[in-house]
């Protein structure tokens, strides 16, 4: 009657349930099986159970007793299963004990008193990481489920069910899923000969570029294989279009631009200097155009300039090009009487890929991630697209976490801008998209069992779109919502919960080159000068300002080192924008 599924992220657990559901209601659809899920790390012990409140001495009940009344109650003989999803710890599993025994009773005793017993056609299931914090009293009360991925099942399989959704549909096939059916005529499909081709793509460079990446990089976050297929996919949807599907040796082009930004724009620059961007650029034009063994295919080759991640893919020639030819590359005209400098984005190479592929997953309802150290400009980069939407399509609200943040305070902020709809269902004004920007996602204090609770909230909205209402123990289900977020893998955790971490696509910002820090501080420094009419002798000497402005800045950097003693020794772009701002003024 308990079972654990357990694995490592994007193991497929949830897929494993939600399919023995969707099959058990196939073969009785006249005995439907309900679930009901809850992730127990989101809310504290005492909302789970229940207490009683100090000041007016009442017992407030908890979500899993009122679930578990519910159910226990209700007079029909239909299946019910009661869904925990999040990790375990001491606090919460072992009040469990009582229920999870495999006796007669199976019963949760309450501090009130109350005794709710779990039914013959009551079930639960705890899908959780890992049994680190578990006691052996409570994993020998329940069936063990593991499921791994060292074999990379997982991926294949996504895989072949996205080649699939775009095969033509048969006449009489059956199709028992309205929702996948709908979310099916949505989708292009492609001839048997791009079919072909694209399960040839897959097994040509996938296989081949995962290994890579375990052997010889290291991600700015831990980052799983199923996440990197992921990711390709969403762009893959976001990027082939008539052009680039017309002959397989166009779709070979594009599918090379998404598999090289999917796969490698969680990589950056380490701490002794690595750049693993610029070995996994190497290792692929070797690998794939090089190799004696590939010689007689077709290669897609990048101009020989550069790495493979500075040039963009022209969606009208299918061709590649520097990103300085892009539209999301363009020169501003600064006024610093209007504008402050900190809320002007000014597009670099490198930040303008980033806010290409940010641009298009936003608009596909996919969660991106920036990930990079401090004074690199994710918010920036963020807040400059999101001030670029249509307000009347998406909207945006910006969430700053901090380490006193907790899954109350979370969700009473992503509350604020909802507005209820119909019945338990909110959402948005009107028809916009809302987008929360969750800043510093790795601050929330980590407890005892390495988990944050902001997190685990957070990932309850994500994966299942709705929350809980602890005064009124009800279910608020969330619609036309999506999240970016921006963290710093060099504080706070460092890393974030890895079930969280997989439905994010992710880049890594690193620092800006000195190329385009002459070109930020230009544009500014320029535009001050020119909109209060200082003289032509003046004007000459901005690149010069910039320049010593910048040396200065390396020469510190370089002379206090950051060390364990010297811990604040720490110089980023904030310093050298802090001396614009300065002259700004």
């Amino acid at each position: 009657h308990c079972v654990f599924v357990m694995g490592p992220a994007a193991s497929d657990k949830s897929q494993c349930w939600r399919t023995l559901v969707n099959a058990r209601n196939l073969r009785d659809p006249d005995i439907p099986t309900s679930v009901v899920d809850l992730n127990p790390k989101a809310v504290k012990t005492e909302e789970l159970y229940g207490y009683i409140s100090i000041a007016t001495r009442e017992w407030r009940d908890g979500f899993l007793s009122n679930i578990m009344r519910k159910m226990s109650s209700t007079p029909d003989e239909k299946p019910k299963w009661i869904l925990l999803d999040g990790d375990l710890d001491a606090n919460w599993i072992e009040s469990m004990n009582s229920v999870m025994d495999d006796n007669t009773s199976r019963m949760l005793t309450l501090v009130s008193n109350e005794r709710t017993p779990l039914l013959p056609r009551m079930r639960m299931i705890f899908e959780i990481r890992d049994l680190k914090h578990a006691t052996p009293a409570t994993v020998s009360r329940a069936g063990i489920l593991y499921i791994s991925t060292d074999e990379g099942s997982q991926w294949r399989s996504l895989i072949n069910s996205w080649v699939d959704n775009k095969k033509p549909k048969q006449n009489g096939e059956p199709d028992h899923d309205n929702e996948l059916r709908h979310q099916q005529q949505q989708q292009p499909h492609y001839s048997a000969e791009i079919i072909v081709t694209l399960e040839g793509l897959f097994t040509k460079y996938i296989d081949d570029a995962l290994m890579w990446l375990l052997l010889n990089a290291r991600a700015a976050v831990p980052i799983e294989d199923m996440n990197r297929v992921q990711v390709l996919l969403n762009m893959l949807d976001g990027c082939l279009n008539s052009v680039n599907t017309a002959t397989p040796e166009a779709l070979e082009v594009a599918f090379v631009y998404c598999a090289v930004w999917a796969l490698g724009s969680s990589l950056g620059t380490s701490d002794d200097g690595t750049d693993y961007r610029k070995l996994f650029s190497d290792w692929w034009r070797g690998h794939f155009c090089n190799d004696g063994n590939r010689g007689s295919g077709h290669c897609v080759k990048f101009p020989s300039r550069d790495t493979i991640f500075d040039y963009w893919l022209d969606p009208e020639t299918n061709t590649f090009d520097s990103w300085t030819k892009s539209p999301f590359f363009y020169s501003i005209e600064y006024d610093s009487r209007v504008t402050p400098m900190t809320r002007v984005t000014v597009p670099t190479p490198e930040t303008c890929s980033v806010s290409c592929w940010m641009d298009l997953l936003v608009k596909m309802r996919k969660p991106v991630m920036l990930a990079g150290p401090a004074g690199t400009g994710k918010t920036q980069l963020v807040n400059g697209m999101l001030n670029n939407f249509d307000p009347a399509v998406h909207t945006s609200t910006t969430i700053n976490f901090n380490f006193y943040t907790t899954s109350s305070v979370l969700a009473a902020t992503m509350a604020v801008p909802l507005e209820k709809k119909t019945g338990s269902n909110y959402g948005p004004p009107g028809t916009s998209n809302l987008v929360y920007f969750v800043d510093d996602l790795n601050l929330p204090e980590v407890d005892t069992y390495s988990t944050q609770s902001a997190i685990a909230h957070l990932r309850q909205h994500m994966e299942y779109e709705h929350c809980y209402e602890l005064d009124k123990m009800t279910l608020k289900n969330i619609m036309n919502t999506q999240v970016v977020a921006c963290m710093n893998p060099t504080a706070g955790s460092f890393a974030v919960n890895p079930r969280l971490q997989r439905w994010f696509a992710t880049f890594s910002i690193g620092l800006p080159g000195s190329t385009s820090l002459l070109t930020i501080y230009q544009s500014f420094l320029d535009g001050h000068l020119a909109c209060h009419s200082f003289t032509d002798d003046i004007k000459a000497q901005s690149t010069n300002v910039i320049k010593a402005a910048m040396g200065l800045h390396t020469m510190v950097s370089n002379a206090f080192k950051k060390t364990a003693v010297n811990f604040h020794y720490e110089f980023n772009i904030r310093h050298i924008s802090n001396v614009f701002q300065g002259l700004l003024v």
